[in-house]
């Protein structure tokens, strides 16, 4: 029990404190402070989100479905949510807008007397008994529960499934966010006791709709708050450091995770999650998938190639390859994938079973091509007008490519690449109950904003033959040209916002189809 508890409720016995029975009928104040975590609600708590949100009005996406699982009956929260799962996670890197969006939910319900909004310091280790005490002080009045940064609690991954079934057994709402993400997967997997949400990744929407940023800067930021404090070689660093390898640590540390870099130090691990990232990027500029590439770093085998790699990647960012081995490499690349920051595309081509590895953040993207290139250019393997292009076009396919990943939940994203042809991205429908043959859609990406070149280098789709796709497919349902020019039908060319604001729709329509079609099975099955 914390010092402020014994301060607090002095006039209690020792005997009554820690008689389990006896704390679950004392009230929780309007405010607790501890050792790192606070507990806020009623007027303290209105007081706090109001100061919080001064001049700030725009929401994020994730705010009404957090008031809708909040509003739902008992009884429609075990049916929908995620399939019998009545807790709402959050989870994301930092400068994304977790906590805000937690308070605007609070502020939205309007009823400041029934939330209580429980924060923890990430940097602090917590503890989940203070938690589990915390928890039963709330009274029948408190429906609504927000804890901020669970995931910094001791074996979270272990206990927190029993522990939040306690309370929403009872009927509470319990919205947590984390940023350690990989601890929240291994929740998820393990204990299904909620609906988890990574909002690592902002769609140009999102973003526009809240920050009024244009696509240009979409591109360049992915939409993420704060980025100025990061740009350079050593702001990256430390984005990498507070944003990803925080991540793992902390999951790792606090957690029963096995992994080959468990017993390594921060900066030797800042180092290799650093190092694969630039490996992800440099096998788009090299146009290798990305286990080539390993092969070609680490056979050690004597080539132009290999040296022309090692020399981009070790020479400007001053990282070697004898420090970090592949087996590192490929454990962070998993946990990368779990955690949203990366997503993994496998080729289409039934002779070829190469993956390709893209970053879900423009803004990791960016600054890493530019390092890179920064070097290439002093090199004089290429001049500054070619590397600024293709920045941009890796950019831009890593919006397209993360958006239909994380945001098309019904698409499954391949690529396609044969002897002669190479499409950037292969939609195919993963679970539409409406569809009995399987059909694909071949997406090109281009960064111009001219139609003639477009149009000519998406003529290259024509070429592919579903006959030698891995997967059974009855046909092409469509083939779409995207650049930056207006949409022009005629030609089959698509202006990349307005395909991702389409499929975005598609998204709406999809879930509301699914929705209805649950509605009427729980119908059937009462009858």
């Amino acid at each position: 029990m914390s010092v402020f508890f014994e301060n607090e409720f002095k006039n209690e016995s020792e005997n009554e404190i820690k008689n389990e029975s006896e704390n679950r009928c004392i009230m929780l104040p309007e405010e607790v402070k501890g050792k790192g975590y606070f507990a806020l609600t009623g007027s303290k708590l209105k007081a706090y989100v109001e100061k919080w949100l001064d001049g700030i009005d725009e929401e994020r996406d994730f705010v009404e479905e957090i008031l809708n699982y909040c509003k739902r009956s008992r009884k429609t929260v075990y049916r929908r949510a995620a399939y019998r799962k009545a807790v709402y996670g959050i989870t994301g890197l930092p400068s994304t807008g977790k906590t805000t969006g937690l308070l605007q939910a609070i502020r939205k319900l309007a009823a400041y007397e029934k939330c209580v909004y429980i924060s923890f310091d990430r940097k602090t280790d917590g503890d989940l008994d203070t938690l589990q005490q915390l928890l039963d002080r709330l009274n029948d009045d408190h429906k609504y529960v927000f804890i901020d940064e669970i995931t910094c609690m001791k074996d979270f991954t272990n206990r927190i499934g029993i522990l939040m079934d306690q309370y929403t057994s009872r009927g509470k709402r319990v919205v947590m966010s984390g940023t350690d993400s990989y601890a929240f997967l291994k929740v998820d997997r393990c204990w299904y006791i909620g609906c988890f949400r990574s909002i690592s990744f902002m769609s140009y929407e999102e973003a526009r709709r809240t920050t009024r940023m244009d696509f240009s800067s979409y591109l360049m930021s992915g939409g993420l708050y704060g980025t100025e404090k990061y740009k350079g070689t050593k702001g990256l660093w430390n984005y990498i450091k507070d944003s990803i390898v925080d991540n793992l640590a902390f999951s790792v540390r606090r957690n029963p995770i096995e992994c080959s870099f468990a017993d390594m130090s921060e900066t030797e691990l800042c180092q290799a999650v650093f190092l694969t990232m630039c490996i992800i990027v440099c096998s788009w500029e090299e146009d290798l998938q990305l286990d080539g590439l390993l092969d070609t770093i680490f056979t050690g085998e004597r080539s132009t190639r290999r040296s022309k790699i090692i020399g981009n990647l070790g020479q400007e960012l001053g990282i070697t390859f004898k420090r970090v081995e592949r087996q590192v490499i490929e454990d962070i690349l998993r946990m990368l994938e779990n955690m949203k920051v990366v997503v993994v595309i496998g080729n289409l081509y039934r002779d070829n079973y190469g993956t390709k590895y893209m970053i879900t953040v423009p803004f990791l993207v960016n600054q890493i091509a530019w390092l890179i290139a920064n070097h290439v250019v002093k090199t004089g393997e290429k001049r500054k007008e070619e590397s600024v292009r293709q920045i941009n076009e890796i950019a831009l396919k890593s919006v397209v490519i993360s958006h239909t990943a994380y945001h098309l939940w019904h698409k499954t994203c391949y690529y396609y690449r044969d002897d002669k042809t190479e499409v950037d991205l292969v939609l195919l429908d993963q679970e539409d109950l409406r569809l009995e043959e399987l059909q694909a859609s071949l997406v090109d990406i281009n960064i111009t904003n001219h139609a003639d070149t477009a149009y000519e280098k998406g003529q290259r789709m024509k070429e592919v033959n579903p006959y030698f796709f891995e997967e059974l497919v009855y046909g092409i349902d469509e083939r779409i040209i995207l650049y930056l020019g207006p949409t022009n039908k005629k030609k089959g060319l698509t202006n990349v916002m307005d395909f991702l604001e389409s499929y975005q729709q598609r998204n709406i329509k999809t879930e509301k189809y699914l929705d209805e079609m649950e509605k009427m099975l729980m119908d059937e099955q009462k009858q």
